[in-house]
This record gives structure tokens, sequence and C-alpha cells, in this order.
């Protein structure tokens, strides 16, 4: 009877585990993303152009690859992907984010090219709060700069610009790095996808003009 009751118990904490796994990996869209009816929804794929302004903190190749993997993540969860129309190289007056951003919207008004969204890049040293890591402009939300050059933080960013809209969710990508983020934390799956909620309000601003 004993070892009955040993294996009912083990049996039972396996079943809440791994139910409490399911739940945890289906907060977000990522078990859908191979699923025909979801990929349809993302029909037709959005471009959008982005300029970008560097400190050369990160070589031109940096990057360039870690837009790639924004773009393939964005791409995947809601038909949006990206494009550089231009990379140019800035000289930050300082690091403080609003001097950024103003000196980006600055550059911006004599560009004779198309972009959607323009990127000021930078590296924000380690003793910065998760805070700093990226932040859009609630104005036109066109400019953003981002001082860790993530792809989930890009990706973040950009969803903000298109949902115009500065709120955060309780998990996944659109979470607030600051405030739901330990330091030192590591990356975890969850943090590269979009919630349902958040995925449904992406596609319904979509096409927002910029």
């Amino acid at each position: 009877m004993q070892k009955t009751a040993i294996k009912t118990l083990i049996l039972i904490g396996l079943a809440i585990f791994l139910l409490s796994n399911c739940s945890w990996n289906a907060k977000t869209v990522k078990p859908f993303i191979g699923n025909p009816d979801f990929q349809k929804e993302n029909l037709p794929v959005r471009t959008l152009l982005l300029a970008i302004v560097t400190d050369e903190s990160y070589s031109n190749e940096q990057i360039l690859k870690r837009i790639k993997e924004s773009s393939d993540l964005m791409e995947i969860q809601t038909g949006i992907k990206l494009e550089v129309t231009n990379i140019a190289r800035v000289i930050w007056k300082n690091k403080k984010i609003d001097d950024m951003r103003d000196i980006l919207k600055t550059a911006a008004e004599k560009w004779t090219f198309a972009f959607d969204i323009a990127v000021g890049l930078t590296a924000f040293p380690e003793s910065k709060t998760d805070s700093t890591m990226g932040s859009t402009d609630t104005a036109t939300y066109r400019f953003i700069i981002i001082g860790s050059l993530q792809s989930n933080i890009l990706a973040h960013e950009i969803f903000h610009a298109i949902a115009m809209s500065a709120r955060h969710s309780n998990g996944g990508i659109m979470k607030s790095w600051s405030l739901e983020t330990a330091p030192n934390e590591p990356i975890r799956d969850e943090d590269y996808y979009l919630l349902p909620e958040d995925r449904e309000t992406i596609l319904k601003n979509k096409w927002r003009n910029f």
C-alpha cells in the first residue's frame, strides 16, 4: 500500500509539473507559430523601413544581424518585417535617452530618403538599469533609442511604435523589463514572443501611417 501511495504522489506531482509547464508556454503565441490559420492571419506581410543612426558601439555587421533576427521574430508572429534603408554615424553629446532622441529627430529632418522608423543605437554601461535598454518617443512613435543590441529589445520597441502605445504587459516580449526582470536574469524563451492579446493589438495597427 505504501509503495502504491508513493507512486500515486509521484504521478500527481509529475502531472502538476507538466500542466504548469504547458500553461506557462501557452501564455505566449509561440505554440501557435506553425499553425496555418495563425500564419494566414499574418498576411499580407508589411515591410517597415528603418533608418539606423549609430555611434559605432557596434559594427554594421552586428547591427544588420540583430535587425535580421528581430525581423524574423516579428514576421513569424505578425507578418511584419524590417528593412534597413540607411546607416549613418552620429556622435551623441551625451548618453541621456531624451537628448539622444532629440538629436535623432533633428537629424531626420534633413534626410531625403524614405523611412518609417528611425533607430538610434549605442551601448549603455552595464551599470545602467534595464529601463534604459530601449525607449520610443510617445509623440510620433517613430524615433527609438536602443542601448542594448538584443533582437527582442528592438522588436519590443518597434511593437510599441506600431501599437502607438507605451503600455506594458504582464509577460511576454512586451513586459516591462525594468519592473519584471531581476538583475542578471537570463533571457527566457517567452521573452521573445507576444501574448495573444498583444498580437491582436499589433495586427489591428499593422498598417498604421508613419
